[in-house]
């Protein structure tokens, strides 16, 4: 999102106070300084956290059911004690006293306190079944509701969970290029597409001098680097821009050892011989 410094109305949504940047907030490209109005948990996401923390937590169905359990059998242990003392009292002549301690002695021996245990391990047992499946549960209730689910849907995407994106189709006046390669790493190549089917025959960048030209423009017109940092390759700056070096990279891994320097070098053009004719 970009930001700017004019005045907005004291109304406004928090999306459209363009001049504000929030906590947590991550910068992208340019540079500003700014001033601190909020700190702590007067600032926007401690608001946020501030309601989480009223946020009631549900439940799963079996932890729902053992609660059930454990009041239907607490009843029932409590009716059976309070009825053995009044009848050993009333019926028998036992001492008041007596009785009474007899009734307590039959409820707490009535309590299940193996349960929590064997439930406990049953879940665990879910928990390792499910691991062999590669699906990884930190809390063991949750084990008993993933473990009746058969299709799970997410909508999350590697810009969501890696801040990556890649760029995997290019149209060009002379047709639609297929692009191979995930991340930003200098591994992957190009390929025709004939008829809706990608052709398995890699396109050559020498033989191709329009793709050629729009990767060469797609990196100089770039504010954005890619670098190589302890074995991984990361993007600095904003995500599509990251894209269109990545493709360069792809394609032609000699490039990548100077894309950062060809993306600081402005948003010059490339050089006039380069560009081939017509375009």
């Amino acid at each position: 999102m970009d930001k700017a410094t004019e005045t907005v109305t004291e109304d406004a949504d928090l999306g459209d106070r363009t001049g504000m940047a929030y906590a947590s907030t991550i910068v992208v490209q340019g540079n500003a300084r700014g001033l601190v109005v909020e700190t702590g948990a007067n600032t926007q996401i401690g608001r946020i956290s501030e309601m989480l923390r009223g946020v009631e937590q549900l439940k799963t169905p079996l932890l729902r059911q053992i609660d059930r359990a454990g009041q239907v059998l607490a009843f029932f242990i409590l009716a059976a004690a309070a009825l053995t003392g009044i009848f050993g009292a009333l019926v028998h002549g036992q001492p008041l006293g007596e009785m009474f301690m007899a009734a307590v002695g039959l409820a707490v021996a009535a309590i299940p306190e193996g349960l929590p245990a064997i439930v406990t391990i049953g879940l665990a047992l879910g928990v390792q079944t499910m691991a062999k499946k590669n699906a990884i549960i930190r809390r063991l209730p949750a084990v008993e509701t993933l473990g009746s689910i058969s299709t799970i849907f997410s909508d999350k995407t590697g810009t969501l969970t890696r801040n990556e994106m890649t760029a995997q189709a290019i149209w060009l006046p002379q047709g639609e290029v297929r692009i191979d390669g995930i991340g930003f790493a200098p591994e992957g190549s190009f390929h025709r597409v004939s008829d809706g089917e990608t052709e398995e025959a890699e396109l050559d960048l020498d033989d191709d001098h329009a793709l050629r030209h729009f990767l060469k423009v797609g990196v100089l017109c770039n504010d954005a680097e890619v670098t190589e940092e302890d074995s991984r390759w990361k993007i600095h700056g904003d995500p599509t821009e990251g894209a269109l070096v990545g493709a360069q990279v792809h394609g032609d891994p000699a490039q990548g050892g100077r894309r950062t320097a060809a993306a600081g070098q402005g948003r010059a053009g490339p050089p006039a011989g380069d560009v081939p004719p017509g375009a």
